[in-house]
């Protein structure tokens, strides 16, 4: 299996390039966490997706120490890397479904993909790690956490609400983009709706086979073809979910966590989730020196 890391994001809420910022006690990034957990899932290689003018740094601050563990490639995601021709005014890439589409020269197999800033848990790499190995073409899961286990108590997030089919395959994901909890409620206070603690979300964890790129490639092309506002659209991974289930007729399987997810929307999750991790070294779930053992295993 492979890991497609997504990394090429700014941070703009949280104030800074945040996949580079340090949250384990020797320097680790959340980045760091995320490998060691895939890694004991199976995966035997690493893809990230950055911007071109970034790889100089993430080599420097990850990308040397995490290849002597494990084989690492970088693919840019690039403004101009489009099916057809595109000629608007426009600063950023397309979006998460872009950043899918830019790892493929390097996938080489059956593939998970994460966001870079954010801390999944282990629970949910593992679960995620026997599903893609028990399968092979045409295979596809996402990993679904109960909204009351990703929230923010230092402002509003995003999630993606699932509903299910009755056997637990991925119906549909609503977006929403102004999650909070007040009181003992979630209210996404953008539509004022109230809004289930016990509702399944998704986080950007997929796993997917190979074949995902051509379907991919097609939905983009449409994308350009028919949006309005290019200027401004983005070209999200969840829509690529959402058009295999309805154009394709694909299941793709939901895999239930309890994990506790902890992203850095902002600058105060940052310190939460610094008191999460070393929570979780005194309970002996990770290593005070992440990489120490592992280094050691390859000498």
């Amino acid at each position: 299996m492979n890991l497609v890391v997504m990394a090429a994001g700014m941070g703009s809420r949280f104030g800074g390039l945040k996949q580079l910022t340090p949250v384990g006690p020797n320097g680790e990034l959340i980045i760091d966490y995320s490998i060691y957990d895939a890694k004991k899932a199976g995966i035997n290689k690493v893809i990230f997706v950055i911007k071109e003018e970034m790889r100089s740094q993430f080599e420097e601050t990850i990308g040397k120490r995490i290849n002597k563990i494990i084989p690492v490639a970088y693919v840019y995601q690039k403004l101009s890397a489009t099916p057809i021709p595109v000629e608007i005014k426009r600063t950023r890439p397309w979006g998460t479904g872009q950043a899918l589409l830019s790892s493929e020269p390097e996938v080489e197999e059956n593939f998970m993909v994460i966001n870079a800033d954010d801390f999944y848990g282990r629970d949910a790499f593992l679960k995620l790690g026997d599903f893609l190995k028990k399968n092979n073409k045409d295979q596809y899961a996402m990993v679904g956490y109960l909204l009351k286990n990703t929230l923010s108590d230092n402002g509003t997030v995003s999630r993606g609400i699932v509903e299910l089919n009755k056997d637990n395959t991925l119906k549909k994901i609503t977006e929403y983009t102004k999650i909070k909890r007040v009181g003992d409620q979630i209210i996404d206070q953008e539509t004022n709706q109230e809004l289930g603690q016990e509702k399944i979300v998704s986080l950007n964890l997929f796993g997917f086979s190979k074949e995902i790129f051509s379907f991919a490639t097609t939905y983009f092309k449409t994308f350009l073809e028919t949006e309005k506002n290019l200027e401004e659209k983005e070209f999200y991974l969840p829509s690529i979910v959402d058009n295999l289930i309805e154009k394709e007729k694909k299941q793709v399987s939901v895999l239930f966590t309890t994990a506790t997810f902890h992203g850095m929307t902002y600058q105060m999750d940052l310190q939460e989730l610094k008191e999460y991790i070393r929570k979780q070294i005194d309970l002996g779930i990770y290593p005070n020196h992440l990489w120490e053992e592992q280094n050691e295993q390859q000498k």
